[in-house]
């Protein structure tokens, strides 16, 4: 099953491109079929991990406390949502 592509706006609202995925959207979604698919080396997945980890750590480290404290605040509300799964009720959510 491949996940569902993101979609972007087209050039203008209305024209024919106004939904269509965009060239990194698919490489990204193939990327990430192969490694659920196990396609790629487990060195590989995890330097790529320890990477955008160190992306995210950058944008918590902003000059900026405000941004930095709503990243934080959605970050883990995002991680406690999909922990949760779909169908899970907020009972189950705030458990987590």
């Amino acid at each position: 099953m491949s996940p569902t592509p993101t979609l972007t706006p087209g050039p203008t609202a209305g024209s024919a491109a106004l939904m269509r995925p965009t060239a990194y959207t698919r490489f990204t979604n193939r990327a990430l079929n192969w490694v659920e698919e196990g396609r790629v080396p487990d060195l590989v997945v995890r330097r790529g991990i320890q990477q955008l980890l160190r992306q995210r750590l950058a944008e918590h480290a902003a000059d900026d406390c405000e941004q930095a404290l709503a990243l934080s605040e959605h970050f883990i509300n995002e991680t406690a949502r999909r922990a949760a799964g779909p169908g899970a009720g907020e009972g189950q959510r705030a458990a987590l």
